[in-house]
Formats: structure tokens, sequence, C-alpha cells
């Protein structure tokens, strides 16, 4: 996904727990921007969207299936990058540990 735009920046460096639920935190607020952006949609027109159809005897998605593909392909890049950056964090705090000892 676009990395630019989410640079990693830490309000309280060095706080495990911060910075894990800041990683976190972030997600929705990635696919919310992301998936609005590659389906042309407002934000009012994602959370609308995100509301089920329904009558008595059917319920069903307002999405088509191209949004849908789209939806997946956007998570998935989303999640790549949340591992990725997950890992790095991990491997920076833990390579931190080992120089303290």
């Amino acid at each position: 996904m676009d990395e630019t735009k989410y640079p990693r920046q830490y309000e309280n460096p060095g706080n495990l727990l911060y910075d894990i639920k800041s990683l976190i935190t972030e997600l929705p607020l990635k696919f919310r921007e992301i998936i609005s952006h590659e389906c042309a949609w407002s934000f009012a027109t994602f959370y609308r969207k995100m509301r089920t159809s329904s009558n008595d005897k059917n319920t069903f998605s307002n999405l088509s299936n191209a949004e849908i593909n789209m939806v997946f392909t956007v998570m998935d890049g989303i999640m790549d990058d949340f591992v990725r950056e997950y890992e790095e964090y991990k491997t920076d705090t833990q390579k931190n540990i080992l120089e303290m000892d």
C-alpha cells in the first residue's frame, strides 16, 4: 500500500504497549481511507455501504462484485503492511533489549 502516506510515528516511543496499540488502531482508519479512495467513495458512502439492506425475507450486501474484490485486495495489502511493520518493530525492540544486557 502507500507507505509514504502512513509513516511510522510514535507519540510515546519506547513504550511497547502504546506502540503496539497505535499500530493496531491504525488498521481500520487505513482500511476506510484506502477503500474509499480505490472505490471513489466519500466516507459517508463507505459507512452507508457498511449497512446491509434488508427486507423481511432477505438480507444482502450493498457491494458490487468489483467492490467485494477491491475490499479483499485492499485488506490483503493492509495486512501485509501490518505484519511487516510489526516484525520490524519487534526486531528493533528485541535488538535494543539485547544491547541493554
